[in-house]
C-alpha cells in the first residue's frame, strides 16, 4: 500500500519515505534487541530466559518479515538518500560511486535481513535446547556459542 502511495503521489514522497524509514528502524529495533537478548540467553543460561522467551522469540521471529518491509524503501532510495543519484553530493564522490550505490545498499540490507533471520531461527532453537540444558549438535560445533 505504501509502495502504490509512492508512485501514485510524488509530491508527498519525501515525507511518506521518510516516515517509512524511521518505523521501519524503530520495529527493526525491537526485533534485534530481542535477539540479542535470545543470544545472550543462548550463552548464559538461567531462568530469566526462560521467563522472557514467550515475548522474545515471536519478536525476534518476525524479522524475515522485515524483507518485504524494507521493499518501499528500495523504491525510494534517491529521495531518502540524495548521494545515490549523484554521487558528487557525498562528502568523498569515489566513496559514494563505490560504496552508497543503490546495488550496495540493496545487497547490504538484503544479506543483513537474511543474516539476522537465520540467526534468529538458530537462537530461537538453541533457546529451548537450553532448557534441557543440552545443546543441540550445529551449537555444540560453533565455538563463538560456547
Amino acid at each position: 500500500m505504501l509502495g502504490l502511495a509512492l508512485l501514485l503521489w510524488p509530491a508527498a514522497r519525501p515525507a511518506l519515505a521518510a516516515g517509512w524509514l524511521a518505523a521501519l528502524l524503530f520495529w527493526l529495533g525491537i526485533a534485534l534487541g530481542a535477539l540479542a537478548l535470545l543470544a545472550i540467553h543462548a550463552l548464559t543460561g538461567g531462568r530469566w530466559g526462560t521467563a522472557l522467551r514467550p515475548v522474545l522469540a515471536p519478536a525476534a521471529g518476525s524479522l524475515p518479515l522485515f524483507l518485504p518491509l524494507a521493499l518501499p524503501l528500495l523504491l525510494s532510495l534517491g529521495v531518502l538518500y540524495p548521494w545515490v543519484a549523484e554521487p558528487e553530493l557525498a562528502g568523498h564522490p569515489d566513496v559514494a560511486r563505490l560504496y552508497l550505490n543503490a546495488a550496495g545498499f540493496i545487497l547490504r540490507t538484503g544479506l543483513a535481513l537474511l543474516l539476522w533471520s537465520a540467526l534468529a531461527g538458530c537462537c530461537s532453537g538453541w533457546s529451548r535446547a537450553r532448557r534441557g540444558r543440552a545443546l543441540p549438535r550445529s551449537a555444540s560445533s560453533c565455538t563463538a556459542w560456547r
